[in-house]
């Protein structure tokens, strides 16, 4: 769909030579979406801040009742739908394919991450 706009979300880390963002607007240029589409937001440092300033970004844009998906791993897809539900905002989940076997790795974090915010959010 050529009227969808990406927000490429994610900081950068003290060991890592680019953001997460620039990474994800290169994979996403590399699969064929036109730089034009895509805005950076590489403050964040956490899901939280991910949505947040994303939503920010969106707001500043002055969007309204756009759908948001948000484009993650799928283990990941649900805790993140959570933070965004707990920052008062809708979202779909769109699934990124997960490579064998770090998949196994990242999904028992993500439960962790889950049993984390359940414990400190109430959710």
């Amino acid at each position: 769909n050529s009227d969808v706009i990406f927000i490429a979300s994610g900081g950068q880390g003290q060991f890592e030579t680019i953001s997460e963002a620039e990474a994800i607007k290169r994979a996403l240029m590399s699969a064929g979406v036109d730089s034009d589409r895509i805005i950076l937001e590489n403050r964040s440092t956490s899901t939280e801040e991910n949505i947040e300033y994303s939503y920010a970004i969106l707001d500043d844009m002055g969007v309204k009742d756009a759908k948001i998906g948000v484009l993650t791993n799928g283990f990941h897809i649900y805790r993140a739908r959570l933070i965004a539900r707990q920052q008062g905002h809708y979202t779909y989940g769109v699934p990124a394919v997960t490579l064998f076997p770090i998949g196994i790795h990242y999904t028992v974090r993500a439960f962790f991450g889950l049993l984390f915010l359940f414990l400190t959010k109430g959710l």
